[in-house]
């Protein structure tokens, strides 16, 4: 734990004023020095108790004023050191005192507005363009916000208090929009704002916090509206997936009735087949497919941790890349827009009648829903299939996540010990009989 001590220092004799200086400690070899503006002659100042000499004549006032300021100086270093993140330079504690002592110097340039340093902060993260996306997101959510409350947003204002003001803008926000013409007016109906889940609101709020980490990294403010705001968890249902059987099925089907329909349902089976996201499934092209091995980079993880994913090709996988090898497109399939993809794969789901009840948690209500596999049914079920089909035969998530292109050790296959009836079949079977 860091302390933080008060001593003087000089290098005359007798007695002679010295300014206070303090030094924070954490650890072995972690320490910061400054200099404040407090001063002491050498013979009044007490070296053991880091103040005024009790046993001095001395007015009673000033001691009391200067003892209090020595305390006060201590656990403003100790607030500004336990809301600091990142490697902090040697420096630190002298440029806290330049920030105390002249804050005309520290004030935030005019161009630098909240949201001009948040484009900053965008910019300064070496991540996706989807992730990217994301961010910019959230700076409109925060926009929306401001204009909404006729407010005017400053990073050292911006308090656990607006914390909450805002996570209750973004619950109801989607109410608001009829009434409010003058800020959603101009927004396309594709972006106006819908109902959220509690998981998209802890995501929101997990990268303004990003953003406050990145503020202290730059010295761009001390304040810190996380320090006792519990931002919570996301919650997740047991992930839901078809079966080996339901996916021949489907893959089976006779579609020629419908062949734009037939493409997506084959795209839809693919991805089953090779676990991919369907941010990288969109991009694959044929030179990713190298002697029945496909071999690509995810998109989500390609600058922050850019591992290969090499995925060898089942014969049933080869059989729909061979399917549509002879198109111009130097794209591996005819993908359309991830919306229309997941409304076809329900339209697959409706037609091949895999309707299957399976217990859902509604992410807005967080409570379990019992629905058919039809109206849930969405890309990520590909990847979740992949994934858990595997699992089921072989429980390691490192080798499965090699494949699928999580990272090892990943939190997510926590999930995916609970997936499979058959599994807790033979173990009852084999323990309990």
């Amino acid at each position: 734990m860091a302390t933080v001590n008060a001593f003087i220092r000089t290098s005359k004799n007798g007695n002679v004023p010295c300014a206070v200086r303090f030094r924070l400690s954490d650890g072995r070899g972690k320490e910061f020095f400054g200099t404040s503006k407090l001063i002491v002659y050498s013979n009044e100042w007490d070296k053991s108790k880091q103040r005024i000499k009790d046993r001095i004549p001395y007015d009673n006032k000033k001691r009391t004023a200067f003892n209090n300021s020595v305390l006060d100086i201590k656990m403003e270093i100790q607030q500004a050191y336990d809301v600091s993140t990142g490697e902090l330079d040697k420096d630190w504690l002298v440029k806290f005192f330049e920030r105390k002592y002249h804050p005309e110097k520290q004030q935030v340039k005019t161009e630098d507005s909240f949201f001009s340093l948040f484009e900053e902060f965008i910019n300064s993260l070496d991540i996706s363009i989807t992730r990217e996306r994301h961010y910019h997101v959230v700076k409109r959510d925060l926009q929306r916000f401001e204009k909404y409350y006729n407010l005017q947003l400053h990073i050292d204002s911006f308090d656990e208090e607006q914390l909450v003001r805002f996570r209750n803008f973004l619950k109801k926000e989607y109410l608001l929009i009829s009434n409010n013409q003058s800020i959603y007016g101009s927004t396309s109906k594709k972006e106006l704002p819908k109902e959220r889940s509690d998981n998209t609101i802890i995501g929101i709020l997990k990268k303004i916090r990003t953003f406050y980490v990145y503020l202290h990294k730059k010295e761009k403010t001390s304040s810190n509206p996380f320090k006792n705001y519990k931002i919570g968890s996301a919650k997740y249902g047991t992930p839901i997936f078809i079966t080996k059987e339901e996916r021949n099925r489907i893959a089976e089907f006779d579609f020629s009735f419908n062949p734009k329909l037939e493409i997506q349902r084959d795209i839809f089976i693919f991805q089953c087949l090779v676990g991919c996201r369907v941010s990288d499934l969109i991009k694959l092209r044929k030179e990713n497919i190298h002697k029945g091995i496909l071999t690509y980079i995810a998109n989500k993880t390609e600058k922050s941790n850019p591992k290969t994913i090499e995925v060898p090709l089942s014969k049933q996988a080869l059989k729909l890349v061979n399917k549509y090898a002879d198109n111009n497109d130097p794209l591996l399939f005819p993908f359309i827009s991830s919306q229309k993809y997941n409304e076809a794969i329900k339209n697959v789901f409706t037609l091949t009648n895999t309707t299957r009840s399976v217990t859902w948690l509604n992410p807005k209500t967080k409570k379990g829903e019992q629905r058919p596999l039809n109206e849930i049914a969405s890309s990520h079920i590909a990847r979740r299939t992949f994934i858990a089909n595997l699992y089921s035969q072989v429980k390691d998530p490192n080798l499965i996540g090699s494949l699928s292109g999580h990272t090892e050790g990943s939190k997510a296959f926590a999930r995916y010990r609970d997936i499979n009836i058959d599994i807790k079949r033979d173990l009852i079977d084999s323990y309990l009989d």
